[in-house]
C-alpha cells in the first residue's frame, strides 16, 4: 500500500466524516450536504501528483532537462518552417526561482515554452447554423470529459473552415476553460468528431504527457496562479500572454505517465468513497424519514407519546444531519396541525368561525383549492377548518414596484429575509419615509401579521412580524392578519406546516417565474383548534424546535471539527 492509499485508509472516518452544508434556496433542493473531506483529499492527491511525492524517482528515466530540449529543438524547427509562429514572450531558459523545491530529474519550465501550440477559441463566433459543426464552450468541459453532443451552438462548413484555422484541434490537445469556470481540462480523445471552441475554451498541444499536464491544470498549483491572474468583474477570465507565462513542474516524461496512472486509481477510490457516503447519507436519510412517519401516523396524542418514546431513545443515532433534523421539524409541524402533538382538552371553549361578513377581507378564495386540501384532512372532533380568508381580517399583497433603498431609514422587508417562522433583520434593508408612506398605503403591517412569500424561487413560506417591528414590504411577498379566532402564533405554525407547504407547491404556476395566486392563498384549508389548545401546540412546537436547533447546533460543531481535521491532515500532508 503507497504513502497515500495509507493515508486514506488510515482516515477513512476523516475523508468521509467531514460534510459541509450548501447554500439552497427554498424547500425541496437536492445535494445540500458537500462531502468535504473527499472533496480535500482529491484536491490533496492533485497537489502531491505535481510536486512530485505521488510516487517514488526513478533514476534510470531520462531527466526532464532532455524532454525540454527535445521540445525546444522540435519548436525552433516548427517556427523556422513557417507552421507555427515566434512567441514575443517565449523564454526557452527554464525557470530558475523555483516556486517549490523540485524532485530530482525534475525541471520547472512555463507552459508556454513547453506548447507548441496555444491559442483559445472564437472571440467573434459565427451565428447559430442550426447544423454543422458544434462549437463548444466552458460549458462542455468537465470532469476530465468533453461533451460534445449539447454544443452552445452549431456552425455551418465555412464557418468551421474560418475556426478550425485557429485552433486545428487534434487528438491529445489538451482543452482548458479560462472563462468563468476557470481550470476545468481534458484530454481529446482518438475517436471524437471534428468541433471548434468559444473563446473560454484554449487548446494546448504539448510534447508532454497530454493527461499529466491535464491533471496538472487541476491542481492547486496552477489553479491558483491561473485565478490570481484572471481579470474581470462579472466574468473572470485569464488571457492567454499570462497563461503562457505560468510556471510549470516537469517530471521526466516516465513519471508523468506513473502519476498519472497512480492519480487515476486514487481518484477511483475518491469516488468509490463519495458512491458510498452518499448511499450511507441516502439509506439514513430514508431511516429517519419511514421511523418518523411513524410519528405522523400517530392516532392520537397518547400514541405519539408511546412513538416519540422510541424515537427519543435512539437520537444520538438518528439525528446525525442537518437534513434528519430538518424533517424532524417538518414532522413537528405535521403533528401539531393534525391535532396530534397535544392531548385535546373537552373544557376548552369550542372553536366559532366568523361569517364572512365579520371579515373585511375580498371573499375572493379558491373554493377548489379549499374543498382539494379539505378532503386530505380530518381534524379531530373539537377542531374546525376553514379557508384563510375565513378566519383572516386582512390578506394583502405587496406593492408592485420595486422600492427604492436608502442606506437608513425605515426598514422594508425583502424575501430573502422572510425564513419559516423567522424574520431575519440581521441585515436590515431600509426606505425613505416617503417610500414607505407609500408601501403601507394599503395596510400597514403590525406585529403579529404574517409575512408570506408568494412568487420567486423561494415562497410557500412565512412568519410573524415580531413584537416592537415597524416596517413595510418589498417585492413578491404579502401580509396576513388574522381573525380573533386565529392565534398569529399558531397561524404561523400552520401555514409553515407540511399540510400547507404541499399545498402551495400543488398550486404553483408561472414556470420559470413561479407564483402562487392570491385566491389560491386565501382557499388555503387552515385547521382551527380551540384558541386554548392552540397555545398548548405552539408552546409544544417551540420547546420541540429548541430541540432541534440544540441537535443542529452539536451537528455543526463535530461538523467543523471533522473539517478541521480534514484541512490539518491535509496541510500537514502537502509540506
Amino acid at each position: 500500500m503507497s504513502d497515500v492509499a495509507a493515508l486514506v485508509a488510515d482516515n477513512l472516518d476523516i475523508w468521509t466524516g467531514a460534510m459541509e452544508r450548501k447554500s439552497s434556496a427554498g424547500r425541496g433542493s437536492s445535494k445540500k450536504i458537500s462531502l468535504y473531506g473527499i472533496d480535500r483529499l482529491r484536491t490533496l492527491i492533485l497537489d502531491l501528483a505535481v510536486r512530485g511525492r505521488l510516487v517514488p524517482q526513478n533514476s534510470s528515466d531520462e531527466p526532464a532537462s532532455e524532454l525540454l530540449a527535445r521540445i525546444r529543438l522540435r519548436k525552433e524547427q516548427l517556427i523556422g518552417e513557417g507552421i507555427i509562429k515566434k512567441s514575443k514572450s517565449l523564454n526557452w531558459a527554464v525557470i530558475e526561482n523555483e516556486p517549490f523545491k523540485a524532485p530530482q530529474g525534475w525541471k520547472f519550465s512555463s507552459l508556454g515554452a513547453v506548447a507548441e501550440k496555444l491559442t483559445d477559441g472564437s472571440h467573434n463566433p459565427p451565428s447559430d447554423a442550426g447544423y454543422g459543426y458544434p462549437m463548444l464552450s466552458s460549458q462542455n468541459i468537465f470532469g476530465g470529459g468533453i461533451a460534445i453532443d449539447a454544443p452552445s451552438r452549431w456552425v455551418s462548413e465555412e464557418g468551421f473552415e474560418k475556426e478550425n484555422a485557429r485552433t486545428n484541434i487534434q487528438p491529445n490537445d489538451v482543452l482548458l476553460t479560462i472563462v468563468a469556470s476557470i481550470g476545468r481540462s481534458a484530454v481529446v480523445p482518438q475517436n471524437i468528431g471534428p468541433f471548434v471552441l468559444q473563446r473560454s475554451v484554449a487548446v494546448i498541444s504539448t510534447q508532454l504527457y497530454p493527461d499529466f499536464l491535464s491533471l496538472s491544470f487541476q491542481s492547486p498549483f496552477c489553479s491558483d496562479y491561473m485565478w490570481l491572474h484572471a481579470k474581470g468583474t462579472a466574468q473572470k477570465g485569464i488571457y492567454l500572454g499570462k497563461l503562457s507565462a505560468m510556471p510549470l513542474p516537469v517530471p521526466p516524461l516516465a513519471e508523468q505517465k506513473r502519476i498519472v496512472a497512480k492519480v487515476d486509481e486514487l481518484l477511483a477510490l475518491c469516488d468509490e468513497l463519495e458512491r458510498e457516503s452518499e448511499g450511507a447519507l441516502a439509506a439514513h436519510q430514508t431511516l429517519v424519514e419511514t421511523l418518523l412517519a411513524t410519528l405522523t401516523n400517530s392516532t392520537d396524542a397518547a400514541d405519539l407519546a408511546t412513538n416519540w418514546a422510541r424515537i427519543e431513545a435512539h437520537f444520538d443515532t438518528l439525528f446525525t444531519t442537518d437534513s434528519s433534523v430538518e424533517a424532524l421539524k417538518h414532522a413537528i409541524l405535521d403533528l401539531a396541525v393534525r391535532g396530534k402533538l397535544v392531548v385535546q382538552d373537552s373544557g376548552d371553549d369550542p372553536v366559532k368561525l366568523p361569517s364572512f361578513r365579520q371579515v373585511s377581507v375580498s371573499s375572493d378564495w379558491d373554493e377548489k383549492v379549499f374543498e382539494h386540501g379539505k378532503s386530505l384532512f380530518s381534524p379531530p372532533k373539537s377542531w374546525e377548518i376553514a379557508p384563510l380568508a375565513q378566519v383572516s381580517s386582512h390578506i394583502v399583497d405587496c406593492p408592485h414596484t420595486t422600492p427604492k433603498w436608502t442606506e437608513a431609514g425605515e426598514l422594508c422587508v425583502r424575501t430573502n429575509q422572510i425564513k419559516p417562522r423567522h424574520l431575519d433583520l440581521s441585515q436590515p434593508n431600509y426606505v425613505s419615509h416617503a417610500t414607505y408612506l407609500g408601501r403601507i398605503a394599503r395596510l400597514e403591517p403590525a406585529e403579529g401579521d404574517i409575512l408570506y412569500i408568494r412568487e420567486g424561487g423561494i415562497l410557500g413560506v412565512g412568519c410573524r412580524i415580531p413584537d416592537g417591528a415597524k416596517l413595510c414590504l418589498g417585492q413578491r411577498s404579502m401580509l396576513i392578519r388574522c381573525h380573533s379566532v386565529i392565534s398569529s402564533y399558531y397561524l404561523e405554525v400552520a401555514i409553515n406546516s407540511p399540510f400547507i407547504t404541499k399545498q402551495a407547491a400543488h398550486w404553483t404556476t408561472g414556470g420559470a417565474a413561479p407564483r402562487i395566486n392570491m385566491s389560491t392563498v386565501r382557499g388555503y384549508p387552515i385547521p382551527i383548534p380551540p384558541l386554548a389548545e392552540q397555545k398548548r401546540i405552539v408552546a409544544k412546537v417551540d420547546g420541540l424546535m429548541a430541540l432541534c436547533e440544540q441537535l443542529k447546533s452539536r451537528l455543526a460543531d463535530a461538523a467543523e471539527t471533522q473539517r478541521h481535521l480534514a484541512d490539518a491532515i491535509t496541510q500537514k500532508t502537502a509540506v
